[in-house]
């Protein structure tokens, strides 16, 4: 197994080098720096993807938005994907202190368990329907690891 000191120093290398290429000298270093990410979750993207995530008609989540942030056509939701958001809020959270945020992972874990997991085998199920019905039960890899 790889050393996660080695390879964080790899990634923030990597990300520096990128930056150099494709922004000034002075926003390069700035990539680099806790708060520029800081700033990019809490102003640009949190907000935008809690404006667009919730299906207000089904009382669940858009698993897929496109670039302009409407929904794909179908209405299937996903525990991995819903664990991807309960990440976000909670990070969110984490990074503002507000309780908004801390409100919002909560409820998203709610409905998780509430309609993504088996209470009688365990495990979560591989996709839930617009209503938050179990629309394919068997359960596979991918999603028990989100």
């Amino acid at each position: 197994m790889a050393d996660p000191a080695k390879l964080m120093r790899f990634v923030l290398l990597l990300v520096a080098l990128i930056a150099a290429e494709r922004f000034p000298a002075a926003h390069a270093q700035a990539v680099l720096k806790g708060d520029f990410w800081k700033q990019q979750a809490l102003t640009d993207i949190i907000p935008a993807w809690e404006q667009h995530v919730f299906n207000e008609e089904t009382g669940g989540f858009h698993a897929y938005l496109k670039r302009d942030w409407t929904p794909y056509r179908h209405n299937r939701q996903y525990p991995g994907m819903l664990s991807r958001q309960l990440f976000s809020f909670s990070a969110a959270y984490l990074l503002s202190g507000d309780q908004h945020y801390l409100a919002l992972a909560d409820s998203t874990s709610r409905y998780m368990v509430r309609h993504g997991w088996d209470t009688r085998y365990g495990g979560w199920y591989a996709e839930i329907g617009p209503q938050g019905r179990v629309t394919k039960a068997g359960k596979n890899l991918f999603m028990q690891t989100y």
